[in-house]
C-alpha cells in the first residue's frame, strides 16, 4: 500500500505502509510543481496532482516517474478524483470541471455552470453522477451520461468537501464547522455533524460511518445514519488538512474496522485504526506542511492502462461545451468526443 501526500512547498511525498511491522517507509519525495499542491488522487498504479500552477501531473506509481502534463484549467486545480482507473475528474478555480478519459488522456467533457471556484469534486460508485462544491455557495448534481447538472443546492455559506457513501445512497457536504449527511433519495432526511472548527476533509469509511478531520486537529468517527459520535481522537497538533481511507481495508457489509491515513500542518502523516483511537498505529514526520493526501494499492503486474499509451507526455486540448450532445460519460469505454483546438498548452522539459 502507498499513502502519498501534497505539500504547500510544492512537493510530492510518497511512503510506502507495512501495518503488519509498523512501518511507514517514504519511498520518494519530488518538487512536482511551481506552486502549492492543492490535490492528489490515485487509482492503482496511477498517480495525478493539481497544483495552483494550473497544472495537473500524471506519475507511473510502479516506475516512480513522472509521465505526462494535463493543461486544461485557466486557474489552479484544486480537486481530483478518479472513477475507478478509467476516468479522472477535475475541478478548478476557473470554476469548471473536466472528465478525462484515463487511456488516451482525452478531455471528453467540461462541465460548466458554476459562478466560483469549485472546491470538491467526489464521483459516485456507478460513475454516473458526480458531486461538485463551489466557492459560489452551491452544491451541484450533474448527470455524467449527458454532462447536464440535474440539481443545484443553494447552501447558506460555502461549501468545502463533498463525498459519497460506499454504497452511493448517500452524500455529506461540509460547510465550515458543520456537516451534512443526505440520503440520496430523501433529500429532506437531514443528519448533521458538527465540530469546534472548521471541517477540511472527510471520507465514508463504510456505508454508515463517516471520519472527519479539521481546522481543531481532531479526527471523529460519526454513524452517518444518527449523528452520534462514536469515537474522537486528539489526532495532531495543527490542523488536519486530509483524512483517507485505506485501501484493502473496505467492508461496506459490516460497520468493523477500518484504518484510514490524515495529513496535517503539523507534517506528520498518521494512519489510524478506527477501533482504536488512542494512538496511530504508525506515523511518519516529513517536516513539511502537508495539504492533501491519498492511498492506493500498486499492482504487481503490467497495467494496461499506462503501458499502452502511445503519447507518455500527455496535452490536453480544450473540449466542447456543455449543450454538445455527443460525448462519453464517466462509466462508458466509448470513440472519444470532438474537441476545439487547444487554447494554451504546456509540455514539462
Amino acid at each position: 500500500m502507498e499513502i502519498v501526500c501534497g505539500t504547500y512547498e510544492k512537493f510530492i511525498l510518497g511512503f510506502r505502509a507495512s501495518i503488519e511491522t509498523a512501518k511507514l517507509q517514504p519511498v520518494f519525495g519530488y518538487a512536482a510543481h511551481d506552486g502549492c499542491v492543492k490535490s492528489v488522487a490515485a487509482a492503482g498504479r496511477i498517480l495525478v496532482s493539481g497544483s495552483t500552477d494550473e497544472i495537473i501531473k500524471i506519475y507511473d506509481l510502479k516506475r516512480k516517474k513522472e509521465v505526462g502534463n494535463l493543461v486544461q484549467h485557466d486557474g489552479p486545480v484544486t480537486t481530483l478524483a478518479f472513477f475507478r482507473n478509467t476516468h479522472l475528474l477535475s475541478g478548478s478555480e476557473d470554476s469548471t470541471i473536466c472528465v478525462w478519459k484515463v487511456k488516451e488522456w482525452t478531455c471528453l467533457r467540461t462541465l460548466k455552470g458554476h459562478k466560483g471556484a469549485i472546491n470538491c469534486v467526489a464521483v459516485h460508485p456507478t460513475g454516473k453522477l458526480a458531486l461538485t462544491s463551489s466557492r459560489d455557495k452551491s452544491v451541484r448534481l450533474w448527470d455524467l451520461t449527458n454532462g447536464n447538472c440535474a440539481a443545484t443546492t443553494p447552501r447558506t455559506s460555502e461549501p468545502d468537501v463533498v463525498a459519497w457513501s460506499q454504497n452511493g445512497k448517500m452524500y455529506a457536504v461540509s460547510e465550515n464547522t458543520e456537516v451534512t449527511i443526505q440520503p440520496l433519495e430523501d433529500p429532506e432526511k437531514v443528519v448533521r455533524l458538527h465540530h469546534e472548527k472548521k471541517v477540511h476533509s472527510l471520507t465514508f469509511a463504510s456505508d454508515n460511518v463517516l471520519v472527519t478531520g479539521g481546522e481543531d486537529r481532531v479526527i471523529k468517527v460519526w454513524d452517518a445514519r444518527s449523528g452520534s459520535c462514536s469515537g474522537t481522537s486528539g489526532a495532531h497538533q495543527n490542523r488536519i488538512r486530509g483524512v483517507v481511507l485505506l485501501p484493502g481495508d473496505s467492508d461496506s457489509d459490516s460497520d468493523g474496522a477500518r484504518l484510514v491515513g490524515t495529513a496535517s500542518s503539523d507534517g506528520l502523516v498518521r494512519v489510524w485504526d478506527l477501533r482504536a483511537l488512542a494512538k496511530p498505529v504508525v506515523d511518519h514526520q516529513t517536516a513539511r506542511r502537508l495539504t492533501c493526501i491519498a492511498a492506493t494499492n500498486v499492482p504487481s503486474g503490467p497495467d494496461e492502462t499506462l503501458s499502452s499509451s502511445p503519447t507518455p507526455k500527455a496535452l490536453a486540448r480544450k473540449s466542447e461545451s456543455n449543450d454538445e450532445s455527443s460525448h462519453e460519460h464517466a462509466a462508458e469505454a466509448a470513440a472519444p468526443v470532438a474537441k476545439k483546438p487547444s487554447k494554451r498548452t504546456k509540455r514539462s522539459a
